[in-house]
């Protein structure tokens, strides 16, 4: 991590610390070795920022992630949201996602598009099934 204090160029005066991360900063080691993903946009507070993808992958290794906007999110108890609504757990057999699309029991587009990156490490079950 590194700390830059750029001048304004018309007041002369500092601006406030601009943080930046590289791929080789300690935090960017510490999320690779933690969530098992490579860090690629920013960081908030002390949560690391993933896209859609790393957050499946952090949920399949029952790690946490969360995207930007927050509108995807993995936790360590074995849930993925999105927004609000659960759509992937973790069973006895593994894990599951509810189909919360337009084919099964249509929520909205977001967790359309959400349960189809999950579908790739886990099946899909019917709402039913998946609540049952």
């Amino acid at each position: 991590m590194t700390l830059d204090s750029a001048p304004n160029a018309a007041s002369k005066q500092a601006t406030a610390p601009i943080i930046t991360t590289t791929k080789h900063s300690d935090e960017a080691y510490i999320a690779e070795t933690l969530y098992g993903v490579s860090v690629t946009k920013s960081i908030v507070g002390d949560r690391y920022i993933m896209n859609k993808s790393q957050v499946i992958t952090a949920w399949s290794n029952g790690r946490y992630g969360r995207t930007g906007n927050g509108s995807l999110t993995a936790s360590i108890d074995g849930t993925l949201r999105s927004y609000n609504l659960v759509i992937g757990k973790r069973t006895d057999n593994g894990l599951i996602v509810g189909d919360f699309t337009a084919s099964g029991s249509f929520y909205s587009m977001t967790t359309s598009h959400h349960v189809g990156n999950a579908r790739r490490v886990a099946p899909v079950v019917s709402v039913e099934q998946f609540n049952a």
